[in-house]
């Protein structure tokens, strides 16, 4: 994990405006249309905030605050539009653009988000063909779940709810399993379920390593946005509260600030991840090879 932290930080100290450049060209106007949309600003804790613009887990999904969604259908529906058609350009470009920083390249946002949108269609798929998946899922064991509770009454009950723990360890460990299938989508010329089946491959034997930079992601990921948050809340309770327009518009900055600023270490925390698990693949295959060659003479 040392190995990945160190280069992370190089990257992300070093071309710091170039990431923030990166992202801010597609979180600005995701977050203000956001928040109008779903007038988040104004129906929530005061800690509420911390999390909206949070990226989290291999597939970087935004935490949207459907909850507070206050008018109609189409609202909603130009959020998912806007959602499906730009944060993949914002993920692919971030990847391209650490991936030619790693490799001691120079980055441009052009060049980013032109690789991006050629491999849009691509992400996308895969998106779609995770969403679908997890639907399917969530059903299946939904009926399930009706079922023991009819057949088995109390007993039932128990037995959904062991059995949606285990779902949820299952989900937490496939996310590790696929948590590369993004840099393999935007880097390597595969279609979605090549992406899938590689990340699968590149991850095997390195559960632990993969396990810890999430988790370490995570962590500091929520401690930050929540810090950031609990700044937020105190201005804007300092201005009148988050009722009024000045307290709206502090809440707004600090998501802007909190997504513009986690993003990229998310996005570069993965890339890193998946050059250093195909460094190790690589190995062990030529290692393998060099066996059957001794083997064979």
């Amino acid at each position: 994990m040392i190995r990945l932290l160190a280069p992370l930080a190089r990257i992300y100290r070093e071309n710091f405006w170039l990431l923030v450049a990166v992202t801010a060209v597609v979180q600005i106007p995701y977050q203000i249309l956001n928040d109008w949309l779903t007038g988040a600003t104004r129906r929530q804790p005061p800690f509420g905030s911390a999390v909206r613009g949070v990226q989290i887990g291999h597939l970087h999904l935004t935490v949207l605050s459907s909850w507070a969604l206050r008018g109609t259908g189409w609202q909603l529906l130009a959020l998912l539009l806007f959602t499906a058609a730009a944060l993949p350009l914002q993920l692919g470009a971030l990847t391209k653009i650490v991936a030619e920083l790693y490799q001691g390249r120079p980055g441009s946002i052009g060049a980013a988000f032109g690789a991006a949108r050629s491999r849009w269609l691509v992400m996308l798929g895969l998106a779609l063909l995770l969403v679908v998946f997890l639907f399917g899922c969530v059903v299946a064991l939904g009926l399930l779940d009706a079922l023991l509770v009819v057949v088995l009454g109390v007993v039932g009950v128990a037995a959904a709810v062991m059995l949606w723990l285990a779902a949820v360890v299952a989900a937490l460990l496939l996310g590790m399993r696929i948590s590369v299938a993004i840099p393999i989508v935007v880097l390597e010329p595969v279609d979605p379920w090549l992406a899938l089946s590689r990340s699968w491959r590149l991850t095997r034997g390195s559960a632990w390593r993969v396990i810890g930079v999430l988790l370490l992601l995570t962590i500091g990921s929520a401690v930050f946005a929540g810090l950031l948050g609990a700044v937020g809340a105190g201005l804007a309770q300092s201005v009148g509260g988050s009722a009024g327009s000045a307290g709206q518009v502090i809440l707004l900055a600090e998501t802007i600030i909190s997504s513009l600023l986690l993003t990229p270490i998310w996005a570069a925390a993965v890339v890193l991840l998946y050059f250093g698990l195909r460094a190790r693949s690589e190995v062990l295959d030529e290692h393998r090879r060099g066996e059957r060659a001794g083997a064979e003479t």
